[in-house]
């Protein structure tokens, strides 16, 4: 009966550890949940993590503990009927795997020198992407349209479902004339604030200047490429030559784009990088001013370890 009692208490631990900021069964099984980090004063790279949002964490208890006394339920039934419950015992190993991949799921971001690391890991996937800055076209706020406004090769979900934070989609560029990659992921205010420092005027913007971006990005693939017939190719020169007065430069448009309630577009109707520091708080200099207390701290501590490197 005690070990009865001691084999329970050991499920429930483990479930519990699951579905709250602990892991599986050690230290080096699954990682769960981080928050947002900074690196060490001197390098280049900031990172991360996924954060799990506290209804999402109750939902995962509670379908645990359904999963629990459904389980419960099977072996009921086998015990008092002698018959195997082929079909609820496949729909409750489904049900777990579902629950298991959901809840041990991590997200990481890691923003480069040159470029972005995405990284998901569950119990049943580990993916790992890297987007070089100079073929993303922009990040914008995630909107589920019925038509798309660019055809998109792939779509990779990058973020954890118990992260209830804003989605955005990264748009880059796959090698491709007429097809593009789409990232989804979501961040807080200063993973987005780090990101636009290394990518200005790209990153959390209103999804018409990241379709500009593309569609820019792909007419100069189109004509690198030479599948444009040189007559046609030579016609639009002479077009662009003569309207070049009348007509607006690309930088012109963006600027138009930004402008609020015109009929381009505008910003009012859309979430950026601003709307997203305003809803978190976030206080760009205190920002600053914490990451050069923690520099100097950094700098402070390595100084006395050498220090006494030096004197042993």
């Amino acid at each position: 009966m005690q070990r009865g009692k001691a084999f329970i208490s050991w499920i429930y631990r483990r479930l519990h550890g699951l579905i709250t900021d602990k892991y599986l069964f050690s230290k080096e099984f699954f990682p769960f949940y981080g928050t947002d980090k900074k690196t060490k004063a001197g390098e280049k790279d900031f990172s991360a993590s996924s954060t799990p949002s506290r209804k999402y964490l109750i939902a995962a208890y509670i379908g645990g503990l359904a999963l629990a006394g459904y389980a419960v339920r099977l072996a009921w039934v086998y015990m008092t009927y002698h018959v195997l419950p082929l079909q609820g015992i496949i729909l409750f190993i489904i049900a777990a795997c579902f629950l298991l991949n959901v809840v041990t799921a991590k997200c990481t971001y890691t923003l480069g020198e040159e470029g972005l690391t995405l990284q998901k890991k569950s119990l049943f996937q580990n993916r790992t992407i890297y987007v070089a800055y100079k073929d993303i076209f922009g990040v914008h706020h995630f909107k589920n349209q019925l038509m798309k406004p660019a055809t998109y090769r792939y779509t990779r979900h990058m973020y954890s479902q118990l992260d209830n934070r804003e989605i955005w989609s990264l748009l880059y560029d796959i090698g491709e004339v007429e097809k593009i990659g789409r990232i989804m992921m979501t961040g807080s205010a200063a993973f987005w604030h780090e990101f636009s420092l290394r990518l200005p005027d790209r990153v959390a913007i209103p999804q018409e200047e990241v379709i500009a971006y593309v569609y820019q990005g792909m007419r100069e693939k189109l004509i690198a490429s030479g599948k444009v017939p040189p007559e046609l190719l030579q016609k639009l020169k002479e077009a662009e030559a003569a309207d070049a007065e009348d007509d607006m430069t690309f930088e012109e448009g963006i600027e138009q784009l930004r402008q609020e309630g015109t009929d381009m577009g505008g910003s009012d109707y859309e979430v950026t990088l601003e709307d997203i520091k305003e809803k978190e708080g976030f206080n760009e200099e205190e920002y600053n001013a914490a990451k050069h207390d923690s520099a100097e701290t950094e700098a402070a501590e390595k100084k006395t370890e050498a220090e006494t490197n030096t004197k042993k």
